[in-house]
């Protein structure tokens, strides 16, 4: 097990709701990733899909946490570090 994982509290500012990553020691779920990589799976999911997801009532740590997971992390089918693949290939261009 690796240790404390990032996690996505949300907060209000004024009207706006804001994304904060902290560290913890209680695990969501049970991920059992290295941080570094979960927090980037969780920052990519958030960005990408915050808007969609607040839009349909699911803007929540259990749902982006799955969704990064699934997403991210436990998807066979995907290349290998397709975290830095997207980096180098998507993001950088």
């Amino acid at each position: 097990m690796f240790g404390p994982v990032p996690i996505l509290k949300q907060t209000r500012r004024g009207n706006s709701l804001v994304a904060v990553f902290y560290l913890d020691s209680e695990v969501i779920n049970q991920v059992n990733f290295d941080p570094v990589e979960f927090w980037v799976a969780m920052n990519a999911t958030y960005s990408d899909i915050c808007a969609a997801s607040s839009k349909h009532g699911v803007d929540n740590i259990d749902f982006y946490t799955d969704i990064a997971t699934a997403f991210w992390l436990k998807d066979e089918d995907a290349v290998e570090n397709n975290e830095s693949a997207y980096y180098e290939h998507v993001v950088k261009h």
